[in-house]
């Protein structure tokens, strides 16, 4: 890698915001979910590892970005940063603990433990860890390319950023940020389809910091910014156009004419509460931000409205006085038990006292009154909210139970397998909510689930696979139906020609299941028992994996009763399986 790549850094902050954020910043600490001490802010943004910046406690801190602290190597610092998260947020980065944590010996443990994450397609940053702390350059290179971004366009700016800072890769670096941009075209069936200014606003600054930080190309960046402007709708839109005016140029004048454009927008409690945050980071001024956390609250009066103005209080200023008593006023029109929970995860945000939350969220199944329908979801909402909260094992366990005795469909038991194993790492409790889902399973999406929990989680491949050969059963059980009713009203129409559609079909077919749909055609409807058996013979020659052959034996089975045929098919089914 090249110098030039080096001084490439993942987020960049103009010399003029740095300086005010410098005089903001508490020293020595960053926040992510919580204030850290240990790591400094502002060196941290000094790297590129800073992605923004939040509030807690009336102080503004830097929030360090994973991903960019993976690309820049700065292990150090995010080993500190991931041991301060709380059990629940430690279990969301498990890859990751895995390789900073790991001895030698664990390195291949570590290893196949990022594979899987890698498999989800979900997430940037095991790509980036793969690439630069297991050196995978290569491989890493082609995930990152064909990785899914059509839908989401703040992605493929992140990719753009990769691929420039970690392979010096201009052209698809910037290839990627002119799809992007072709993409929020007014012209295109994207934008066209989609008409969501309010996210186009936000992918319109992506695209500006991208060509800033990566390119230094300041005309087209600031093109960029004028057309999140233009995009921008509500309060928060411009609210955000005029951090980014400061952030990417130093431009105090046109981030004081959005700031200005936002406040004349502001209608709603929520509108209040983004606005006073970002004014509070730009502007650092209190009595402007104690006057638009009153106005607040004058605009608000909902059961949400108080919570989060509640921990807007606390962040903003400390004020906990004020928080408390925005609390209280939510507290008063709590009526259902997720109302409770609600309570309790904002009490969480806006006050460090495990007792309260303790009581709230005790209130919220104490007086359980739900239909019979809602009482599954609640009773998993409640068993999340004690293990982030709270981490109360016990607790979680209980509603576990509940929530298992409350399912009605195997996706819910699914879900409690999950659960059993995510949070309990219990393989017991989530054995029997997978055997009691595969009992109740009636759809290929219920097989598809089950098998998902098998392979991912318990890393049982056979017994995924198992599940598996079930949903493309099922699957093509419905296929079976559609089509066969296509050949016989293909027939009825055209008495001279009655085999060509089934004809056509076989000499179309790519695999082993359409093969099996057209012998129960050749034999059913035409009852030719040679052409049924030329496309089971077919079918065993294109098979490939263990689901290929068991379909076929079926075939054999049910079609022509060929018991010696689904026998050798039966075979190779478990040498697919088995393949060592």
């Amino acid at each position: 890698m090249s110098s030039d790549v080096k001084r490439v850094k993942w987020y960049e902050y103009h010399p003029k915001f740095r300086a005010l954020l410098q005089a903001r910043l508490d020293t020595g600490k960053v926040a992510f979910f919580r204030p850290l001490s240990g790591i400094d802010g502002l060196e941290l943004l000094d790297k590129g590892c800073v992605s923004g910046i939040s509030l807690h406690n009336g102080k503004c801190y830097a929030v360090p970005s994973i991903g960019a602290m993976i690309a820049d190597r700065n292990f150090q610092d995010l080993l500190l940063l991931l041991t301060s998260f709380s059990p629940y947020q430690r279990r969301q980065y498990k890859y990751l603990f895995s390789f900073l944590e790991c001895s030698k010996e664990d390195q291949a443990n570590a290893h196949q433990e990022l594979e899987k994450v890698i498999a989800r397609r979900e997430d940037l940053n095991p790509i980036l860890l793969l690439i630069t702390a297991y050196e995978e350059k290569d491989r890493g290179l082609e995930l990152l390319k064909d990785f899914p971004r059509s839908d989401n366009l703040k992605v493929s700016c992140e990719i753009s950023r990769a691929l420039k800072i970690l392979f010096d890769d201009d052209v698809s670096s910037r290839g990627i940020l002119e799809e992007v941009e072709a993409a929020l075209s007014p012209q295109t069936p994207l934008a066209a389809n989609e008409g969501d200014d309010n996210e186009n606003c936000g992918v319109w600054i992506n695209c500006s910091e991208a060509w800033k930080d990566l390119f230094h190309e300041d005309e087209r960046a600031r093109n960029c910014l004028e057309k999140a402007e233009e995009m921008a709708v509500s309060s928060a839109n411009f609210g955000s156009c005029a951090y980014n005016w400061m952030k990417i140029f130093g431009e105090e004048q046109c981030s004081k004419q959005c700031l200005e454009t936002a406040k004349n927008k502001l209608v709603r409690t929520s509108e209040w509460l983004d606005f006073a945050g970002i004014e509070r980071i730009l502007c650092g001024k209190e009595e402007n931000t104690r006057k638009f956390l009153e106005n607040a609250e004058s605009t608000g009066g909902r059961f949400y409205d108080w919570g989060f103005t509640a921990g807007s209080w606390k962040d903003m200023l400390n004020d906990e006085e004020r928080s408390l008593k925005c609390l209280t006023e939510m507290e008063a029109m709590a009526e259902t038990p997720n109302d409770w929970i609600m309570v309790a995860k904002l009490r969480y945000r806006a006050e460090d006292n495990p007792e309260e939350i303790r009581r709230c969220l005790t209130r919220s199944s104490s007086q359980l009154d739900l239909p019979v329908s809602k009482r599954f979801n609640f009773w998993i909402n409640n068993a999340r909210a004690w293990d982030r909260l709270l981490s109360d094992d016990g607790m979680v366990k209980a509603s576990l139970y509940n929530a298992e005795n409350a399912a009605e469909h195997s996706i819910d038991l699914t879900t409690c397998a999950e659960l059993w194993l995510e949070i309990l790492d219990s393989k017991k409790d989530a054995l029997r909510c997978l055997r009691k889902a595969e009992e109740v399973a009636t759809t290929s999406t219920c097989w598809k689930n089950i098998a998902k929990v098998w392979s991912s989680l318990l890393n049982d491949d056979c017994e995924a696979g198992r599940c598996s050969e079930q949903a493309v059963l099922i699957d093509n059980g419905r296929n079976t139906k559609s089509f066969k009713d296509e050949v016989k009203q293909w027939k009825t129409m055209f008495p001279d020609c009655p085999k060509d559609i089934l004809e056509i079909k076989e000499k179309a077919a790519k695999n082993s299941s359409d093969l099996v749909l057209c012998a129960e055609c050749w034999s059913e409807i035409f009852d030719s028992e040679a052409d049924a058996r030329r496309c089971l013979v077919r079918g065993e020659d294109i098979a490939k994996e263990a689901s290929d052959w068991a379909m076929v034996a079926e075939g054999w089975i049910n079609i022509l009763e060929d018991d010696s045929s689904a026998r050798r098919c039966l075979t190779q089914r478990q040498i697919a399986k088995h393949p060592d």
